[in-house]
């Protein structure tokens, strides 16, 4: 309880500035070092102060409210590495925090994107952003309807990972009944799905073209075939 009073009466102060201290000297009790997140926390600050863009002051406050809420290093250091770009963008179009806007945000969005970006970082950039501006609406700084139509962005499905031949020797030495084997010989030769498998019956094999048909809902709808092969491993 003492030591996050302590945090708050820091970092709230008005004369607040960043010490550089990463050892103790004599006298001084080791309480006092710095923690790797207050440096984040400094470094950035400084940073930003020193940029005297518009709002830098309100980018600031909203670092130091993450470090007394005591939200991760990562975290803080996120957050000062996308909200800064993100000011000086607004301040190379003429425009600043108080005066933004739904296109703003789009634009910033495009310039990401044309620096070669990729989604998921233009996205988490994003999600930074919004939480900042969630920030000043909470302060009463900027309007709400900001926040009403976010841009969002699409990212692309994860490809699935490959098994490693290892683990499918593995799964393969452990099984011993010929039925099992041959079900999990079909999955892995084929890539077909399980339930296809399961509704599989002896007319949907075609042995001469080492094929399997598989029918989508019923029957009577055209389906797809998968091969394979009769070099498998028995």
């Amino acid at each position: 309880m003492t030591e996050a009073a302590d945090i708050l009466k820091d970092v709230t102060n008005l004369d607040y500035h960043s010490i550089p201290l990463l050892y103790p000297t004599r006298g001084q009790p080791a309480s006092t070092v710095l923690s790797d997140k207050r440096r984040t926390l400094d470094r950035w600050t400084d940073r930003i102060k020193t940029s005297n863009l518009p709002g830098n002051n309100l980018v600031v406050e909203h670092l130091r409210e993450k470090y007394i809420k005591n939200f991760s290093l990562r975290t803080i250091d996120n957050s000062g590495d996308a909200i800064l770009p993100f000011l000086y963008f607004l301040d190379t179009q003429g425009h600043s925090i108080l005066t933004l806007t739904i296109r703003d945000i789009s634009a910033f969005v495009e310039y990401e994107q044309d620096r070669g970006l990729k989604a998921s970082s233009v996205s988490c950039h994003l999600r930074t952003i919004y939480a900042f501006l969630n920030h000043l609406v909470r302060k009463e700084v900027i309007n709400p309807e900001i926040m009403k139509r976010k841009v969002h962005i699409q990212e692309p499905d994860a490809l699935p990972k490959a098994i490693p031949y290892e683990d499918i020797e593995r799964i393969f030495n452990a099984v011993t009944n010929i039925r099992n084997r041959a079900l999990l010989m079909l999955l892995y030769r084929t890539g077909m799905r399980i339930g296809e498998l399961l509704e599989v019956k002896l007319e949907d094999i075609v042995l001469p073209d080492q094929k399997i048909l598989i029918y989508v809902g019923s029957k009577n709808y055209e389906g797809r075939e998968v091969y394979y092969s009769s070099d498998a491993e028995q």
